[in-house]
C-alpha cells in the first residue's frame, strides 16, 4: 500500500506544480498591451478594437480571469485529483480485502466521502463563479 502511495505522489506532485506554476508564467507577458503602447496617436489606439479592449481591463482580483477564479480553479483541480486517488486506493483496498467486512466498509465510506467532496467542490466553485458574475 505504501508503494502505491509513493508512486502516486511521485506522479501527482510534478503535475500539481505544472498546474500551479505554468499559468502564472504564461500570463506574465501580454503582447497586445505592448503593441497598443507602441501606437503614438491615441485616437488610433482607441479606434482599434483590440486596443480598446486592452485599455479597458477587468479587475485583476475579481474579474472573469481574476485571481479568485484562478485559485478556485486550481483548488478544484487539486481536489479532483485527490478524490480520484482516494477512489483508486479505496477500490484497490476493497478488491484486496479478502472478504474482511471492516476493510470493505472503510473502502466504501472512502469512496462515498470522495464523491461527496467532489460535489462540495463543484458547488463551491459554482458559488464563486455566481458571486463574481453578479458583482462584476
Amino acid at each position: 500500500m505504501i508503494n502505491i502511495r509513493n508512486i502516486l505522489l511521485s506522479i501527482i506532485t510534478p503535475l500539481i506544480f505544472v498546474l500551479v506554476l505554468l499559468p502564472a508564467s504564461t500570463s506574465a507577458f501580454d503582447p497586445i498591451d505592448e503593441s497598443c503602447n507602441n501606437i503614438p496617436d491615441t485616437s488610433q489606439r482607441s479606434e482599434s478594437e483590440v486596443c480598446s479592449e486592452a485599455m479597458d481591463p477587468e479587475d485583476p482580483i475579481t474579474g472573469t480571469d481574476g485571481v479568485i477564479l484562478k485559485i478556485a480553479d486550481v483548488l478544484a483541480i487539486i481536489a479532483g485529483i485527490i478524490a480520484v486517488i482516494v477512489i483508486i486506493i479505496a477500490g484497490m483496498t476493497m478488491m484486496t480485502s479478502s472478504g474482511d467486512a471492516t476493510k470493505i466498509k472503510n473502502s466504501r465510506n472512502a469512496i462515498i466521502y470522495s464523491i461527496v467532496g467532489v460535489i462540495v467542490v463543484v458547488l463551491a466553485r459554482s458559488i464563486v463563479i455566481f458571486i463574481i458574475n453578479q458583482t462584476g
